[in-house]
């Protein structure tokens, strides 16, 4: 496996801010680009494009997942398709953001659905392919959450460049050209580094046959009884017992490797691709953590220009001073976190995080002030710190269960399912908010808003994110790939890969105690079964 050294994990960090520079426009600016400067009358119509194109993904992204999963375990490489789903990124941003002011609403709606179609076959392109590419690279959790972690820091200037400079045009007297001339400058600069550290990125080949049987040390045993037992059998009688043996674990229990390492040989159609990954127990899980993660995390983003223009009237410099808090908090966390994560585990580290946010959404709906709006906002930052480290940290577990149950590898299928429903949420998050804005009677062109309206900011604000925090809660308490059976599944890895997948020193002397334990069973019935005359020999 290629070392990951910092200059390394610098260049993957690199790649993903193009990515990240739109998306967050297109998630956090976009509507209040559309509702206060382009002039969209209905802010219903600028949901309903946003929900759309969710639903798009539900045809686009698995099949991009399925497809380079299928590249890969071909001999392919991810790198040329992250590069050519880059142009078409660009071209769809563009697209959203090109309107000018004066155009009717079905007009806006038809450019705007359009650019994002764009947009998203190309991110779906790129990025499925990037994250399934550093599940690979990274192949344990205390790895993938520290690649993470570098690359979360290669991006924190620039998002927080991303974040405060829109802040501040679109909260100020700026006009349309200004506020796009920002867009298309910050987008393109950094469209032009992500190229350049795609150059720099380590890939090969060999790095995807660790994710394959042929890895595997117990591999060519099992190929070799494979063969003496077929050498009997017709071939479709050899492939038809093969589709007999395929077996999807759903319970909390590994079957043995090696029952299922012959199987995976032959590659999986799209349809037992769909079949294998949403049966994965822990993947609906995550699933669903991830579908109601997307509500507050697309509601903090989208809201808290609402929060400071109309709720605590702050001016555009002061409007700086949150979110620049906020990425602050989220960053300088994740050392800590990541620390916090190898002795206590994942999912009770992001609960602990996710519980601290709830205070925060509480404080932020009686907010009176800036300091109060500032108070609030942080403590919510908690709760995305640990959600961002930790997403690819869940992916990769999901995916190294599903293998040992499997005998395959399916990291583009995973990433891309997750993406799916991580946009169709965020669509349903910017529709609600955009329905529950014109439902309070929000008007983007007015000098000021009535008290119910200001009323409807807090709620949507506070209310509705934190109610999706506390369902996250609740879904993660009875997540299955935790405790005992987490043990398992990293023991089951070692004894494919060896120790070094096993990421602190409990769960490694635990591994040799129980290796130390099935040896010397091993060795008494051993002794059982041998004859006084055979014991004294093998004495001898």
């Amino acid at each position: 496996m290629e070392e990951l050294t910092l200059k390394k994990k610098i260049h993957i960090g690199l790649f993903k801010q193009a990515q990240y520079m739109m998306s967050t426009i297109i998630n956090t600016s976009l509507v209040i680009f559309y509702t206060d400067f382009i002039g969209m009358e209905n802010n219903t119509t600028y949901g309903l494009a946003i929900l759309i194109y969710g639903f798009w993904n539900a045809v686009n992204d698995p099949i991009f997942g399925y497809l380079s999963d299928k590249k890969v375990s071909e001999g392919g490489l991810r790198k040329p398709l992250m590069r050519k789903g880059m142009p078409l990124m660009l071209i769809g941003f563009l697209m959203t953001i090109l309107v000018p002011p004066g155009w009717q609403d079905w007009q806006l709606f038809i450019m705007l659905f359009i650019g994002l179609i764009i947009f998203d076959f190309g991110k779906a392109l790129s990025m499925v392919n990037y994250q399934a590419y550093n599940i690979t690279i990274a192949d344990t959790p205390q790895k993938r959450s520290k690649l993470n972690m570098i690359v979360s820091y290669v991006g924190f200037i620039p998002g927080a460049l991303i974040g405060i400079v829109p802040t501040v045009f679109l909260t100020g007297d700026f006009t349309y050209r200004q506020v796009l001339g920002v867009f298309m400058g910050v987008t393109i600069s950094f469209f032009i580094i992500a190229r350049y550290s795609l150059t720099k990125m380590p890939e090969s080949r060999e790095m995807y046959e660790k994710g394959t049987s042929k890895s595997s040390p117990k591999y060519d045993t099992e190929v070799k009884k494979e063969i003496n037992k077929s050498e009997i059998k017709t071939e479709e009688e050899t492939k038809q017992e093969n589709k007999n043996n395929v077996s999807i674990n759903t319970d909390n229990e590994l079957p043995d490797y090696e029952e299922i390492v012959s199987e995976t040989n032959e590659p999986i159609s799209l349809k037992q691709s769909f079949k294998h990954t949403y049966k994965s127990k822990p993947f609906r899980f995550v699933v669903v953590y991830r579908f109601l993660a997307c509500f507050f995390q697309t509601i903090y983003y989208n809201n808290l220009i609402y929060m400071m223009n109309w709720v605590v009237d702050t001016s555009p410099i002061w409007s700086l001073l949150i979110p620049g808090a906020g990425g602050l908090i989220i960053n300088g966390l994740y050392p800590y976190l990541t620390k916090l994560r190898k002795r206590n585990g994942t999912v009770p580290t992001i609960i602990r995080c996710f519980t601290i946010a709830i205070p925060g959404y509480i404080i932020m709906y009686f907010a009176l002030n800036i300091w109060m709006l500032l108070i609030g906002y942080s403590l919510t930052t908690v709760a995305l710190s640990a959600l961002y480290l930790f997403d690819p940290v869940l992916i990769g577990d999901v995916d190294d269960e599903d293998f040992l149950n499997t005998g395959h590898h399916k990291q583009g299928m995973f990433v891309s399912i997750h993406g799916f429903f991580i946009t169709l949420a965020s669509s349903a998050a910017s529709f609600l908010l955009t329905y529950f804005l014109d439902f309070f009677g929000y008007d983007g062109t007015a000098n000021f808003q009535t008290p119910y309206a200001v009323e409807g900011i807090r709620i949507i604000s506070s209310v509705l994110p934190m109610s999706a925090v506390i369902g996250c809660i609740l879904v993660l308490k009875f997540y299955p790939l935790q405790g005992e059976y987490y043990k398992k599944v990293r023991f089951g890895l070692a004894d494919i890969y060896g120790i070094d997948v096993l990421e602190n020193k409990n769960l490694l002397d635990e591994y040799k105690k129980k290796k130390d334990n099935n040896s010397k069973d091993e060795n008494q019935n051993k002794m059982h079964s041998q004859s006084p005359i055979e014991q004294k020999l093998d004495q001898h």
